[in-house]
C-alpha cells in the first residue's frame, strides 16, 4: 500500500490481556464523517 494516497487517521495500543476489539472501538470514534473504514472480519 502506498501511503501517498492514503491517510492515517488515529493509531492504538492497548496490553495484550485486552483483546483487538476494545481498542479498535475507540478508534472508530476518531474516524472523518464521510470516511472509509477498512477492519478485519469480526469488527462488524
Amino acid at each position: 500500500m502506498a501511503l501517498r494516497s492514503h491517510l492515517l487517521a488515529a493509531g492504538n495500543f492497548g496490553p495484550y490481556s485486552q483483546g483487538e476489539t476494545t481498542p479498535a472501538k475507540e478508534l472508530f470514534t476518531e474516524l472523518a464523517e464521510n470516511s472509509l473504514a477498512i477492519v478485519d472480519r469480526g469488527f462488524a
